[in-house]
């Protein structure tokens, strides 16, 4: 029988559930399909409308994010319990978020790689500027 825990069933914390692996990788498809349909100026197929794609797969993806974080925070609820699961949850998000950006955006600087913005047919390049950096 499942059992209700934190609003969550219990049942579908395994790290390695398929659906969820499944639900990654098609909002990392439509998102995909979002960002080259653009490029290439395509915005229809036949009848069907492809500029809403992109969009559905970063609304997926929160979608995925938002349970995943919500397993994450139950699984920590069951074995902390009381008042102390949210500061180290908090605390062990910034140490897996914060030091990839940070990581990611000096190598971006420290060695000069290209950035841009997507417009149909063509990458516009965006200014190094210490403030864009920050």
């Amino acid at each position: 029988m499942l059992k209700p825990t934190f609003g969550v069933y219990s049942s579908v914390q395994t790290s390695s559930n398929s659906n969820l692996d499944f639900l990654r990788a098609l909002a990392v498809l439509y998102v995909f399909f979002g960002h080259l349909t653009y490029f290439r100026g395509i915005y229809h197929l036949g009848p069907l409308n492809v500029v809403p794609i992109g969009f559905w797969g970063v609304l997926v993806f929160f979608v995925h994010t938002s349970l995943v974080l919500t397993l994450s925070l139950e699984r920590q609820w069951n074995q902390l319990g009381g008042k102390k699961f949210f500061f180290i949850f908090m605390l062990r998000r910034c140490f897996r978020i914060f030091p990839a950006s940070i990581l990611a955006v000096s190598l971006i600087a420290l060695f000069h790689f290209p950035q841009a913005v997507v417009e149909p047919g063509k990458f516009v390049g965006a200014s190094m500027t210490l403030l864009n950096i920050v």
